[in-house]
């Protein structure tokens, strides 16, 4: 009775391979709580990026301004610094804001820009017309103990300024 030969057992039998799709439900967790990390990651890595880009900008314009404080204690030379000066200025206003709001502007609409109170803190009636006509006159009095203070003044409020929309 005992005959295990009439007994029918199979052979044992492996499962089928686990396929790889589709995952786990902790797979699609642990891909849910990835994709917000790289968000941030992503979006603290460009924040950094903007604030370093906006430091060495700020490091440049001193040195420039530096530089051009510099050179004219040396040559005293007042056309030369007015137009640096004045370059430097449009050159800070091209960086702090839209291009195409400020690159065109000239003659009495950029004086009127430099007054704007919203825009910047620090020059004077003088020091405007100076840096909007004086590169233009061949001969006239600046008075660069006031000038180069006010500009200074006046690009750090522009470079401090929460401006910059695009």
């Amino acid at each position: 009775m005992n005959d295990f030969e009439q007994i029918p057992l199979r052979d044992i039998h492996l499962p089928e391979a686990v396929s790889w799709w589709p995952p786990a439900l902790g797979w699609w967790l642990m891909l849910a709580a990835l994709i917000p990390v790289v968000f941030f990651i992503w979006w603290g890595t460009k924040k950094l990026s903007a604030r370093r880009q906006k430091r060495n900008l700020r490091c440049l314009v001193e040195r420039e301004l530096d530089r051009i404080e510099a050179e004219y204690n040396s040559t005293t030379n007042a056309s030369q610094l007015l137009q640096d000066l004045s370059i430097l200025v449009r050159r800070v206003v091209m960086s702090n804001y839209p291009r195409q709001d400020v690159a065109g502007l000239c003659g009495k609409k950029w004086e009127s820009w430099l007054r704007d109170p919203v825009v910047g803190q620090g020059l004077t009636e003088q020091s405007i017309e100076l840096l909007v006509d004086g590169p233009y006159k061949r001969e006239l009095a600046v008075d660069a103990a006031n000038l180069l203070p006010a500009c200074r003044g006046w690009i750090e409020s522009v470079m401090h300024g929460p401006q910059r929309v695009e």
